[in-house]
Order: structure tokens, then C-alpha cells, then sequence
């Protein structure tokens, strides 16, 4: 047989050109799969402001966002189903606790080009556990003030037993809160000087903790606050004029603003036993799940980040979602100008506790609200109850550190 040397070089063109348009397919799936990121987030700044900014972002970078928003009640749950499932976004803004599920999640440690934002160190110990960093602190704040409407109160009342003797005056509970929720119970704990976790372990068995339950309960037995009240009496109950006055994070504020406007009131909580109120304090924070900073999509999530934590997002943060900025030089542009609620919003920030972002406070939280339970049902006094949230909360850490099952 004769080969003809011109058939073979067109043969072998031919084969380069079809593999070519095989490949050229897969290059641009790739490279657009590349260019794709999934964000889950909660709600901020109100209806469309998120999907606003992260429109922008695709618009001028090119990087288009999946973008889904789960309720803060509900976040956390599903990203540990998801993580289950091997099926977790690329990026989550989240409160920078859910850094205690950094071995669940698969959290990316944030390299060190991604951590020359003017950030104070208080709010990168929020995002680290020993020393190592997982999450990119976005906003700050996250503590809780006394929210009141001022078409209702001439006055406010700046110590607990001000607020029992307004109530002897009403017909009713004054203040809503979320009162079985331990987030608002957890600042009588601190005010009288104990805290949840003391160096990375829980620390509920204290004289504090036992004080703390009792002075809780007397608001509740007074009648300052109802013991049933959830969200709703913080919300929907506080603008309807059924409650003065309600206790509530800087979270509540956009929708407080639309349906209160000038009429809504800040003030810092009120002293107990002579001692400024001292809230928990954290951020928002960026987190990468399955260590997506390594993968493929780290040149767009890098980007990303870049972009939330740019100065223009993080003015528009304050003046149009009403949250603190994280950047120092920011929020120091806000505190040199502030006045009226934001004077008072910053000055309960400054007397807050910065939480612990450890997994110890995972248990503590549960431990606590078992123990806080068995108490107000009258199961336990305020010491045993508090002995017993020790002794759980440290089981069932040592189980998680055992790599046991909770």
C-alpha cells in the first residue's frame, strides 16, 4: 500500500481540529464553572439589599453568585445537614460562632492575603480558634439594646428596678423579649461577672450563673416581662404599642426603622445592681465550607470577599442596612459623627463582652438552656441547676474531643 503524505498531514489536521472542538466546550465549562460561586446568607439590611450588592458584584467582576437566604433560625441546621450530604456552598456570611463547627463544615483557614484588611484584633478572635483563623469578620455588633417607642415613654428607666416600679404603674408586661432564649439571658450572667466558657472550657458552675437565674426570674415574676415572649414580642408586638419597650440586636434595627421611623428610641440596657448591662458581642462573618479557598473557585471567592469588605460596601452597610462597619477606620468615622440612637448603639457596643468562638460554647449554650429550663419549671434550684449545666456541658465536650457521637 502507497501512502500518500499530503493524506496523512490532513488527517492528522483534521484529528487536531475535531479534538479541539471537543476540548473547547469543556475549557469553557470549566472555566465557567470557575467563575460561579454558591452564597448562603440570613436577611440583611431588609428585602433585596444582599442580592443588590452581590448583583453589582457579578455585573462588574463577571462572577456570577448563587445566591440562597435562609433564615438565621434555620442556618445553622442546614449547613450541617448539607455537610452530610457533601453538598455545602462556597461561601456563608453567618454569626462568627459557627467557627465552632470547623471540623463539621470543612472551614478553609484564611490565608494571610486575605487578612491585610483593617480589622482590630478583638474581631479576628471572633473568627479564630488557637490562633488558626477561619472566617473574614464583615460586620460588627451583634449586641443587644433597649429599643423604645418614644410616642409611649416620657422617660426611660435606666436600672431594672426602675422598670419593676413602671410596671406596678401598667396594666401589663412593659418589655418584650425573647425571654427563653439564652442569647438575652446570657447578659445577667456577665454583668454579675461570670461567663459561659473561661479558657476554651465551659464555666456555668458559678455564683454568677446561680445569681443570674434568680434576678431573671424576679423580672418575669414582677411582671416586667412576659416568661412566654418570643420574637414576636420584641417585633411585631413592640410596633403594635403592645410592649414600650423591647430588647433586641442591632439585626432588629432596619425593620424597627420602617415601622417605627422617628418614633423608634435606642438606649443602652439598663444597670443591674449598679453595674452597666454587658451584652455579647460578635460579628458576621465570611466562612468557606469543604475548604472551597483551596479549590478551584479561590481566585472568585477571593474577589468576593474583597468586594464585601471594600470601603464603599461597608459605608453603604451602615447607612442603608443600618450595621455596624468592621473596618476600624469606618466605624471610627461613624463614632467621631454619631449622635441621638447611633451615639447609644455604639456606646452598648462598647460596653459589650466580644463571645468566645470556641466549641466549648457550643455545649454551653445547650447545657444552659437545659439547666435555665429545669430551674423556671421549678425542677431545680439555682445552684443545682447551675452544677448541673457545668457537668453536661463538659460531658458532652469531652465526647466531641473523644470523637464520640453528642
Amino acid at each position: 500500500m502507497i501512502w500518500d503524505s499530503r493524506e496523512v498531514t490532513l488527517n492528522f489536521c483534521n484529528v487536531i481540529a475535531i479534538l479541539a472542538l471537543l476540548i473547547a466546550p469543556l475549557s469553557s465549562a470549566h472555566a465557567a464553572e470557575e467563575s460561579r460561586v454558591t452564597f448562603w446568607y440570613p436577611e440583611v439590611g431588609g428585602p433585596g439589599y444582599m442580592e443588590g450588592l452581590l448583583s453589582e458584584f457579578t455585573r462588574s467582576s463577571g462572577i456570577a453568585v448563587d445566591k440562597a437566604i435562609i433564615s438565621i433560625d434555620d442556618l445553622k441546621v442546614a449547613l450541617v445537614k448539607q455537610a452530610k450530604r457533601d453538598a455545602l456552598p462556597d461561601v456563608v456570611l453567618c454569626p462568627s460562632d459557627y467557627i465552632s463547627l470547623q471540623q463539621e463544615l470543612k472551614l478553609s483557614s484564611i490565608p494571610k492575603s486575605l487578612r491585610t484588611f483593617d480589622i482590630s484584633t478583638d474581631h479576628w478572635r471572633t473568627t479564630s480558634i488557637r490562633d488558626i483563623v477561619y472566617g473574614i469578620p464583615m460586620i460588627s455588633g451583634n449586641h443587644l439594646m433597649l429599643l423604645y417607642n418614644k410616642l409611649l415613654v416620657d422617660k426611660v428607666p435606666t436600672t431594672w428596678e426602675q422598670f419593676k416600679e413602671l410596671r406596678k404603674k401598667s396594666s401589663g408586661p412593659i418589655v418584650g423579649w425573647n425571654y427563653r432564649e439564652m442569647y438575652w439571658f446570657a447578659p445577667f450572667i456577665l454583668t454579675l461577672g461570670g461567663n459561659l466558657v473561661n479558657n476554651d472550657r465551659p464555666a456555668l458552675e458559678s455564683q454568677a450563673v446561680a445569681k443570674a437565674l434568680v434576678t431573671y426570674k424576679e423580672l418575669a415574676d414582677a411582671g416586667v416581662v412576659d416568661p412566654n415572649c418570643t420574637y414576636s414580642c420584641a417585633s411585631a408586638d413592640f410596633y403594635s404599642g403592645k410592649y414600650r419597650f423591647a430588647i433586641d440586636g442591632d439585626t432588629a434595627l432596619e425593620q424597627a426603622y420602617r415601622r417605627l421611623g422617628d418614633k423608634l428610641g435606642i438606649a443602652k440596657l439598663p444597670t443591674l445592681d449598679g453595674k452597666p448591662m454587658r451584652s455579647y458581642s460578635s460579628s458576621y462573618a465570611l466562612i468557606f465550607p469543604s475548604e472551597s479557598l483551596l479549590g478551584p473557585k479561590k481566585t472568585a471567592l477571593n474577589r468576593l470577599a474583597t468586594y464585601l469588605l471594600s470601603p464603599e460596601i461597608q459605608q453603604l452597610l451602615w447607612k442603608q442596612a443600618r450595621r455596624i462597619p468592621i473596618i476600624t477606620k469606618d466605624r471610627a468615622k461613624l463614632k467621631a459623627t454619631a449622635s441621638g440612637n447611633e451615639q447609644q448603639m455604639l456606646s452598648g457596643l462598647a460596653d459589650s463582652v466580644v463571645m468566645p468562638s470556641v466549641p466549648a460554647m457550643t455545649y454551653a449554650w445547650e447545657s444552659l438552656r437545659r439547666g435555665f429550663i429545669l430551674f423556671m419549671n421549678g425542677e431545680l434550684g439555682a445552684e443545682a441547676a447551675s452544677q448541673r449545666m457545668q457537668v453536661e456541658a463538659l460531658r458532652d465536650l469531652q465526647k466531641i474531643s473523644e470523637g464520640g457521637k453528642r
